[in-house]
């Protein structure tokens, strides 16, 4: 942000994006087309605007544009990032942020003290003030910051803020915001209203009592609402809040994006753009764990509101997969695929998922062998008409993994398998570069293929 700003002092265009102010990716194009010679685009939380970037990097390549791109990620999401960017063909660079220097903890030191907000670090002395802030320097600031001035670990005083705030109701309200803030978007007054179970007047009250400070009010005229950092969003809604309470949120909030939709029209709405975010099953498998009622039950809710979006059974589709529910999810991804205005390739692919967990739930080798070959056509097929998208590949290499490590008996057979599984997550890791699960993958396919080289006795 002090760079972006600095180079707009300094009479340079600049374009600034974040989870707050985006641009559609059919605008791109002509914003370019009307931009000065020379400009700079940040993009920060990089990850929720890939189609954003691609949309950079086809402009640019069909009209070479004096652009300079920078794309902002937490490490452990930049692989998606780099790989969008991979496309370009000018020079790149990447800029690590390091951790906190004794410089930069001195200033912060100072313009805490300058605000009197220094809290318990208050008491110490310089030295034991700087070694507050270099032992949680590896986190993120804002997490060190709260740490180092309430000396309380960061979780602790969250779910302490979280438990102040009076009524269940009050607390779903805010997961429900969390929730938009847990994915990069801000809701409107509107729907917050829809979302709570009160009269609108209650709810402006709860939102200016209970909810005062830890929900932010945007311009213009205060109608925006967003939690006020995404860490603390993540943190409760993964880990802090009760999962009844974030199951109630997750049906409030999806409710009420399924009536604020029209799913016959165009799909880039911020509305349904939220929507597929929400109910992507992934999420909710991991934030509910074990409790697959939990994760029905979110499902369940929106059946009435959703039955005619194909998207919306995929998802649940999924969710059943990954809990091993293969009669049910067979169901729901039908209807996926009966109401898909065309051929989806997240259906193609989980499609073939589906066919692969058959085989390895078959107690026939026929049978087992017969749903294989299925689900290699579709993903091998998948994977030629998605080259820029490393999931279908890492679908393959995973799950003929677990095909080898159940099914071939002869050794010979055992033998081949392994050594042509080998050559194929070699030659998709070099095409896919930047996809940490495909190294990994390779890592633990190799290690397999060793074990299974060596000798009997070694």
């Amino acid at each position: 942000m002090r760079a972006a700003a600095n180079l707009a002092a300094a009479g340079t265009q600049v374009f600034f994006l974040d989870q707050f102010q985006g641009l559609a990716p059919y605008h791109v194009a002509p914003a370019l087309a009307a931009a000065a010679d020379r400009f700079v685009v940040f993009i920060d939380d990089a990850s929720n605007h890939l189609s954003l970037i691609a949309a950079f990097v086809e402009a640019n390549r069909v009209t070479p544009r004096r652009m300079v791109l920078v794309a902002a990620e937490r490490s452990n999401r930049r692989g998606r990032v780099l790989q969008r960017l991979s496309a370009l063909s000018a020079n790149d660079h990447l800029f690590e942020m390091p951790n906190l220097s004794d410089r930069d903890i001195d200033s912060l030191i100072d313009k805490l003290g300058e605000f009197n907000l220094l809290g318990k670090l208050a008491g110490k002395t310089r030295n034991e003030q700087r070694y507050e802030f270099a032992f949680r320097a590896e986190k993120q600031l804002l997490v060190a910051m709260r740490e180092a001035t309430k000396g309380e670990d960061f979780d602790l005083i969250i779910l302490n803020e979280f438990e102040s705030i009076e009524s269940d109701e009050a607390k779903i309200a805010y997961l429900s915001i969390c929730l938009g803030t847990s994915f990069g978007a801000q809701l409107s007054l509107e729907q917050f209203i829809s979302f709570t179970d009160l009269f609108p007047n209650e709810a402006l009250l709860l939102l200016d009592s209970q909810l005062k400070e830890i929900v932010i009010r945007r311009e213009p005229h205060q109608r925006s609402l967003h939690a006020r950092h995404r860490v603390i969003a993540d943190a409760l809604l993964n880990e802090l809040a009760p999962r009844a309470l974030v199951k109630t949120a997750y049906i409030r909030l999806l409710q009420t994006l399924a009536h604020d939709i029209d799913f016959s029209r165009s799909k880039h709405s911020r509305s349904f753009e939220l929507y597929r975010d929400v109910i992507n099953h992934d999420a909710i498998q991991r934030r509910f764990r074990v409790d697959i009622q939990s994760a029905r039950d979110i499902f369940r809710s929106l059946e009435s509101y959703l039955k005619t979006d194909y998207h919306f059974f995929l998802q649940y589709a999924s969710l059943e997969l990954e809990f091993g529910e293969l009669a049910t999810a067979e169901n729901y991804l039908t209807q996926a695929e009966e109401l898909a205005p065309y051929r989806d390739d997240f259906i193609q692919t989980t499609k073939a998922l589906l066919f692969y967990k058959q085989s390895a739930a078959s107690s026939r080798i026929h049978e087992a062998t017969v749903l294989r070959d299925e689900a290699r056509i579709v993903l091998l097929a998948q994977i030629e008409e998605r080259p820029n998208d490393p999931y279908p590949a890492h679908i393959f290499c995973t799950q003929e993994l677990e095909w080898w490590e159940k099914w071939p008996t002869k050794l010979e057979d055992r033998r081949q398998l392994i050594n042509a599984l080998r050559e194929d997550v070699t030659r998709y890791v070099k095409k896919y570069p930047f996809s940490t699960r495909l190294r990994a993958l390779k890592e633990k396919i190799d290690g397999k293929y060793l074990d299974f080289a060596k000798p009997e006795g070694d």
